[in-house]
């Protein structure tokens, strides 16, 4: 089996060769440099490539893309639906099974995480997957390279002039953080609604979604605080603040411009769990006008998704779910998670308890809430897109 199919962090440098894409990479150089990256490894776009050909899969999805027409959003996910049972009936190869396996065992943490990224310029991130077992390893590779080939990502690389079959895909594995989360949030090294860059601003997500600190880059001082949460449960120490804000201008200071980064606290450690560049010039002067929505609600997970609307009355009819359905339904209880996952979205009129979100959000179900009137916005068979971060809903596919 060729070497460069899988790498780990400490390889890139030696043994790349342009062989990873610019988020292994930077993860790979910051766990070099010592930051508090969990320990991974890389599986390139070669041994996803090397995947498709062996299986003749490359062959057979050639041809069923040469038939659809991409501005239908039903011709697309028919394409998409087709593949998936490629993909399905699909092997990996022993050899790399094997190899992958011993990686995996290596590692020396039975959970972790999955993250696919196209291999392109912008490095386009597509799913984050889990697994706590070899077989469940293995199914989670696939499960993540089917992503590729989601009506979504096939329309968004049409749009942006990407090879729909050759675009290469690349999946980070490290060890998931579950302990004893304390917090999980973003900071960035510039004020991402003024574009100052002597600011560093720090945004939770947990356990108090929206608490912002806002700090000088220059001395780490704390120039201003917006706490939203109304819990009785602790927010951030000032040790855990500058920590993040020192650990964030540290890795600005490596790599050389303003960065967004992903952090969690475990106990008493804190780690990184993504970096990307943050674009300093403002959205708004380089986007085309967006599509109208037709309903909002309250986004649960940051997931897109576009399906065809089933409505759902009762329980009972949670059976009856299909792999294209966007579910619409009153409120849900975690015992029917099971039914929803094979949902392409879920649509709720109230809010869920944070059990229920965070189960959504495990999973990654594009999913909103507290969508008023829905059953006057929507009827059975309406194809719609449902944009988890924004809350929104639009007729048709996402454009």
């Amino acid at each position: 089996m060729n070497n460069d199919m899988l790498l780990w962090f400490a390889d890139v440098d030696l043994h790349s060769n342009g062989n990873v894409g610019k988020h292994a990479e930077q993860l790979a150089k910051l766990r070099r440099e010592e930051f508090p990256v969990p320990p991974g490894f890389i599986i390139t776009a070669e041994a996803y490539f090397n995947f498709l050909h062996e299986n003749a899969i490359d062959v057979k999805i050639q041809q069923l893309l040469s038939t659809i027409a991409i501005e239908r959003p039903e011709s697309l996910m028919q394409a998409e639906h087709h593949i998936k049972k490629l993909f399905e009936e699909a092997s990996l190869s022993e050899e790399f099974e094997e190899k992958l396996v011993d990686y995996y065992l290596q590692l020396g943490r039975d959970e972790i995480t999955l993250t696919l990224y196209e291999k392109t310029s912008q490095g386009r991130k597509h799913v984050n997957l889990y697994a706590d077992n070899e077989n469940e390893l293995i199914q989670q590779v696939k499960n993540a390279w089917t992503e590729m080939f989601t009506s979504n990502a096939l329309w968004h690389r049409h749009h942006h002039n990407l090879p729909l079959l050759q675009t290469g895909a690349e999946i980070i594995v490290q060890e998931e953080i579950i302990g004893d989360i304390t917090g999980t949030g973003t900071v960035v090294t510039i004020d991402p609604h003024t574009h100052e860059k002597d600011k560093i601003v720090i945004i939770t997500h947990e356990p108090h979604t929206g608490d912002t600190y806002i700090l000088s880059k220059k001395n780490l001082s704390i120039i201003d605080r917006l706490l939203k949460h109304t819990t009785n449960l602790p927010k951030l120490s000032h040790d855990e603040i500058l920590a993040i804000a020192e650990m964030a201008k540290d890795i600005e200071r490596l790599l050389y411009f303003p960065q967004e980064i992903s952090w969690a606290i475990e106990g008493d450690e804190l780690y990184i769990l993504e970096v990307k560049p943050f674009n300093t010039l403002p959205k708004e002067q380089k986007e085309k006008k967006r599509k109208l929505s037709i309903a909002r609600g309250l986004g649960i997970t940051k997931t897109i998704g576009t399906g065809v609307v089933t409505i759902i009355s009762s329980p009972e009819e949670l059976r009856r779910i299909n792999p294209h359905d966007v579910v619409i339904v009153p409120r849900i209880e975690a015992k029917h998670i099971p039914h929803l996952k094979k949902a392409r979205g879920i649509i709720l009129e109230s809010y869920p308890n944070n059990e229920i979100a965070i189960l959504l959000q495990h999973q990654g179900i594009p999913a909103i809430s507290n969508v008023k009137h829905v059953s006057k916005h929507f009827h059975n068979g309406n194809i719609i897109t449902i944009h988890g971060e924004k809350g929104e809903i639009y007729l048709g596919g996402f454009h």
